[in-house]
């Protein structure tokens, strides 16, 4: 009875950090998306020109497509930090990211 409540003990555990594990991942994502760094937390850069009155905008987030499957695939994109050097690979279903 013991070793039953072990294994369902342990088996519940590595259930939650697996769902932690994806959660986070998933967080760290929408952060990449929104144009956030998550590891130095920098976001875009706006400068001013007061001569023109202009907005100019730097991306610190850079995503790049290295496969492509389609508008109805998977795609894997690479987000690079120009800041800090972060460097992560997520596949993104095309559904929640078609125009990258």
């Amino acid at each position: 009875m013991q070793t039953l409540i072990l294994i369902f003990t342990i088996f519940i555990v590595i259930l939650l950090l697996i769902y932690i594990f994806f959660k986070s991942k998933q967080n760290r994502l929408f952060s990449l998306l929104s144009g956030t760094c998550p590891s130095c937390k920098e976001t875009k850069k706006v400068f001013f020109d007061k001569t023109s009155n202009t907005h100019f905008t730097q991306e610190i987030i850079k995503p790049r497509v290295l496969k492509d499957y389609g508008c109805s695939g998977v795609k894997d994109v690479e987000f690079f930090c120009t800041s800090c050097g972060l460097k992560e690979l997520y596949s993104i279903n095309s559904q929640m990211g078609c125009g990258i």
